[in-house]
C-alpha cells in the first residue's frame, strides 16, 4: 500500500479547511469493526459489540466498494499507523485487508480525528461544529435528542435506524435518504455504525452537491445525560473517560453560549 496517511491533526484541519471552502466532500469512517467485518472469514458473522452487524457477502462487498473510491472529495478515515491509546488499531490485521482491498485510495486520512478533537482539543471540534450549526442537517442514527441542537443547529431532519444490525435496513435507509427534498438540507451526518460506511458509495455517487460527515459514535458523546444515553452499548472510548467528555461537553456549551 502507497496511500499517505493523515494523522488526527492533520484530518480535522483538512476536514476545517474543506468546509471552510464550501465545497461538498464526503468523510466516511473505518473503525476496526469494518475492517474485521471485511474479512472473508466475517460472512455470516455478527461482528461488533455497539452494533451488532450481520455481515452478508452483500454487505462485506459494499463496505469494500466505498473503501476504495479515490476522490480527493471522498475522504476515507482509516486506523492504519493511527498509533493512539485509543485508536483500535490494534484489533486489525492489515495484512488480511491488502488481500480482499484491490485498490487503496491514494490518500487516506484518520478515522479517530474527530472524535479525538473532542477529547483532546475541544475548540477545534467546536469550530468544525460552528460550520455546521448555520446548515440544514440530515441526521441518520438510532437516536435523537435534543441538546444536539447545540452542536448542529436548530434546522435537524431526523432519520431513524435500527440501533442494532442496521446495515439490514441499508436498502431502506438508502430509499429514505434519496426521496427527502434535496432543498430540504445541506449537510448529511452520518452516525450509525457499519450503516454508514455501507451507504457511503451511494450516497457520494447520487447526492454529489451535499456534504456527508461520519460522526461516528462522537455523537454519544454529545448526549450524555440524556435518556438515549442510557440505552447505549458504551465504546471505551467512551466508558473511560466520562469525566473528560462531561468537562469537555459544557466547555463546548458554555463557548457556544458566550458567542
Amino acid at each position: 500500500m502507497n496511500s499517505t496517511i493523515y494523522g488526527n491533526k492533520e484530518t480535522v484541519n483538512i476536514i476545517l479547511d474543506k468546509l471552510k471552502s464550501k465545497v461538498p466532500f464526503t468523510y466516511i469512517r473505518y473503525g476496526d469493526g469494518d475492517f474485521i467485518a471485511m474479512y472473508p472469514q466475517s460472512v455470516n458473522k455478527v461482528i461488533g459489540n455497539a452494533n451488532k452487524s450481520f455481515i452478508t457477502e452483500e454487505i462485506r462487498r459494499k463496505l469494500i466498494e466505498s473503501y476504495e473510491i479515490d476522490k480527493p472529495n471522498y475522504l476515507v478515515g482509516t486506523l492504519n499507523t493511527i498509533i493512539h491509546p485509543r485508536s483500535q488499531y490494534h484489533n486489525v490485521d492489515f495484512k488480511k485487508i491488502n488481500g480482499v482491498v484491490k485498490n487503496h485510495p491514494s490518500s487516506l486520512y484518520s478515522a479517530i480525528g474527530i472524535q479525538e478533537a473532542f477529547m483532546e482539543d475541544w475548540k477545534k471540534f467546536a469550530e468544525i461544529c460552528k460550520y455546521i450549526q448555520h446548515k440544514k442537517v440530515l441526521y441518520i442514527n438510532h437516536y435523537y435528542e435534543p441538546i444536539l441542537t447545540k452542536f448542529f443547529g436548530n434546522n435537524i431532519q431526523h432519520i431513524e435506524v435500527p440501533q442494532y444490525n442496521a446495515t439490514e435496513k441499508h436498502s431502506e435507509v438508502l430509499y429514505k435518504i434519496l426521496n427527502t427534498d434535496v432543498h430540504s438540507y445541506d449537510i448529511i451526518i452520518l452516525s450509525c455504525g457499519q450503516l454508514a460506511r455501507v451507504l457511503a458509495k451511494d450516497l457520494f455517487n447520487r447526492l454529489p452537491g451535499k456534504t456527508i460527515i461520519d460522526f461516528g459514535s462522537t455523537t454519544d458523546k454529545l448526549i450524555i445525560g440524556t435518556p438515549s444515553f442510557e440505552k447505549l452499548t458504551l465504546r471505551s472510548h467512551i466508558s473511560k473517560n466520562k469525566n473528560l467528555i462531561t468537562s469537555n461537553l459544557n466547555k463546548i456549551i458554555s463557548y457556544f453560549g458566550a458567542d
